[in-house]
């Protein structure tokens, strides 16, 4: 019998523990960049409409730098480019505006290779704070704290980054917690506790408590 549905299945490879990945090490970098592409196009990271001009211009070089030497008009080019979430319910005038931008950056960046568009478009997520994050969304019950009930905890190879939650999405960064501000952390079936130099501590609620204490706890090894 003739299976009528059409689900889409995608492969999306994962990073979980955040180190530097050297330059020479080509395949890595490509897994790494696949990656970065999915965090921005989903809205996993906030992105100003700028910084998405830049990144989606370098994506389309990365995409179509095999393609130069094509009879590729730049309508079908414009037609390449990947629109955001974030962007999805815009008006027409809105994506219109967007595309030409993009193409225009895509101009400047003309005789970039494939590589180079990969290495340029890393270097700037690279520059955010939150980047090569593992993202938690978690109900804030710290006593006394001044913080919203939902954030959303960041946690990567310098520590934990508190976040407010919009869309569910990264919205604002409230507190920023390196390690070796840390004194000590735990863990019960539903909750994620966490003192910090000071006496103050974090209470956080979220069914995933223990993934989060143990890639805490993987990243101080």
């Amino acid at each position: 019998k003739r299976n009528k549905l059409k689900d889409k299945v995608y492969l999306l490879y994962k990073i979980r523990l955040f180190f530097s990945i050297p330059a020479q090490d080509v395949e890595a970098v490509k897994l790494e960049y696949y990656q970065a592409v999915n965090d921005v196009n989903t809205s996993r990271y906030p992105c100003t409409r700028d910084d998405y001009v830049t990144l989606a211009a370098y994506d389309l070089r990365e995409r179509l730098a095999e393609s130069e030497s094509s009879s590729l008009s730049s309508t079908r080019t414009d037609e390449k480019i990947i629109i955001p979430r974030i962007y999805a319910n815009s008006s027409p005038e809105f994506l219109e505006q967007l595309k030409s931008d993009i193409m225009d950056e895509y101009d400047l960046f003309e005789g970039l290779t494939a590589e180079e568009s990969r290495g340029a478009y890393l270097y700037h997520v690279k520059e955010w704070k939150y980047y090569g994050s593992t993202n938690f969304i978690v109900q804030n019950l710290s006593p006394g704290s001044i913080f919203p009930e939902r954030l959303i905890v960041s946690v990567n190879k310098d520590g934990i980054i508190l976040s407010s939650s919009s869309g569910g999405g990264i919205d604002r960064i409230l507190q920023d917690i390196p390690y070796s501000k840390m004194t000590s952390w735990g863990y019960s079936t539903t909750d994620f506790h966490l003192e910090v130099t000071g006496g103050n501590e974090l209470l956080l609620r979220t069914r995933e408590a223990q993934e989060l204490n143990n890639l805490v706890h993987a990243y101080n090894k």
